[in-house]
């Protein structure tokens, strides 16, 4: 669909833009090579714009993620010693952790692009908010679901052929995308679950429906979509578990702690000292209020981005407004981010 690209400056400039990396949004030449070739001319409106997005990313990922990560790493870092509830917690924040950290990165990769004139492919639309497997993958990561659907899937035949050789289809994609973050049980395991899950929807999608009109729950259509949500969300959850797990034993070990709930402590060591300071697994009260803080920051933001309300609450003019959120944004990244080292998780990869 592209043409070779003759000129070997224009070629070396694709190959090293360093906003777009393997890590993803991976761009294609097809999007990128026309910007790169496009005259540009100064645009103070859009540089703006672009360090206002790089702003909001490193919020979500030093304030969020990072301070999450904390928790999550020392949970994992030795699941068969925690019951339940500390578990459970680990889980849902890594869910978030990965979220706010990949989607951050993504942020300050399209606000950079975006103060020299190019524009990035969306990688995230709110994936939390899907209400299938299917639809989590048309909003996750974006840039690689539509590699491997282009690459892979298509040249497999897709969904036009028989169905028993769709679902090979399925699972090889699925498969090779876990087996891309890394060679491991874990990975293999997370990737086949979300096949597993794919085939499960297509397959039971008439039973579903049947079942949703017998209980009277398309009834109410907003009850029914974020019942769809929540179903969505903790098989997701579930996958999460093993993409997180530094083996396939922890990865066990954690489902097994899970079912461990002390109804004395909740399964969470919750200790008063004198000082009236307390922890949870480990981590303090403060770092737990930034961290819970930062995330509903966070969700309500997106949620406003969603229904299209950000321009009512954050006006282009007065600039005044503007100024403001970006420099509480400055200041929160200043004094409540986490500054110990924590890698973007996906750089991993």
């Amino acid at each position: 669909q592209q043409e070779p690209e003759r000129h070997l400056g224009m070629f070396a400039l694709y190959v090293s833009f360093f906003p777009q990396l393997v890590a993803g949004p991976i761009e294609r030449s097809t999007r990128l090579l026309p910007q790169l070739s496009r005259r540009q001319a100064f645009d103070w409106e859009r540089i703006v714009d672009g360090l206002e997005l790089m702003l909001w990313g490193l919020f979500k990922k030093i304030v969020v993620a990072d301070r999450l990560a904390v928790y999550v790493d020392q949970i994992y870092g030795d699941p068969a010693a925690y019951p339940g509830a500390p578990l459970i917690l680990a889980t849902y924040f890594f869910a978030f952790q990965i979220y706010c950290d990949f989607s951050a990165y993504s942020d300050i990769a399209k606000g950079a692009a975006r103060t020299m004139g190019i524009e990035l492919m969306d990688n995230f639309r709110f994936p939390y908010l899907a209400r299938s497997v299917t639809g989590f993958w048309h909003r996750w990561h974006i840039s690689l679901s539509t590699w491997f659907r282009d690459y892979l899937y298509v040249p497999l035949g897709g969904n036009r052929v028989r169905p028993s050789r769709w679902v090979s289809n399925i699972l090889v994609v699925f498969l090779l995308s876990g087996l891309w973050h890394g060679a491991s049980w874990t990975f293999l395991v997370w990737g086949a679950l979300h096949a597993v899950y794919v085939l499960g929807s297509r397959w039971t999608h008439g039973l579903r429906a049947s079942t949703a009109r017998l209980i009277g729950l398309v009834r109410f259509p907003a009850l029914h979509r974020a019942f769809q949500v929540l179903i969505t969300f903790h098989l997701v959850l579930l996958g999460w578990v093993f993409f997180r797990a530094e083996s396939f034993g922890d990865a066990l070990s954690v489902l097994r702690g899970m079912t461990r709930i002390d109804p004395s402590q909740l399964g969470i060591n919750v200790y008063l000292p004198p000082a009236g300071r307390w922890q949870i697994g480990g981590v303090g009260r403060f770092e737990l209020l930034i961290a819970f803080g930062a995330l509903i920051a966070v969700q309500l933001v997106e949620y406003l981005q969603r229904s299209g309300r950000v321009a009512t609450v954050v006006p282009r003019d007065p600039l005044a407004v503007r100024w403001l959120a970006a420099a509480t944004l400055i200041v929160a990244v200043l004094l409540l981010g986490s500054y110990v080292r924590t890698p973007f998780i996906y750089f991993q990869f």
